[in-house]
């Protein structure tokens, strides 16, 4: 299920001219494990691994963006970041979250809805994001 919708948020993101990456996070306190139980969700573009719930993923993703603390899930976060004129990507400035899925039930029932974001996700959002 991850998977799926991982493939589909990046054919919507090609879509609209964005681009897209999948970042795999995981609470467990190894990071060879967590690496290992992420391998069963495809592939990602980035892997946080390690330290639980104290890991820098969990402080980034989980602590920082409020729901429940449940795996597997889904956040689709809207960034806006710039290219300079050497083809260097800038620090992300602004990241907004644009969807969460918690728990086996919620991503089920999202993919049997397929894939339903807010409307301004990709138009919108990312507008109100570049505004100073």
């Amino acid at each position: 299920m991850v998977e799926n919708a991982k493939l589909e948020l990046s054919r919507r993101a090609a879509d609209h001219g964005w681009s897209f990456s999948a970042i795999g996070v995981s609470v467990d306190w190894f990071a060879s494990d967590g690496i290992d139980h992420l391998s069963k969700f495809g592939q990602f573009d980035e892997v946080i691994a390690g330290r639980g719930w104290h890991g820098t993923g969990a402080d980034l993703y989980f602590r920082e963006i409020h729901g429940i603390d449940a795996t597997p899930q889904i956040l689709v976060l809207v960034r806006n970041s710039t290219q300079d004129n050497e083809g260097g990507a800038r620090p992300i400035q602004k990241q907004a979250l644009a969807y969460r899925s918690a728990g086996l039930p919620q991503i089920r029932n999202w993919l049997k809805r397929e894939f339903p974001l807010p409307q301004e996700t990709f138009g919108g959002l990312a507008r109100t994001m570049d505004d100073p």
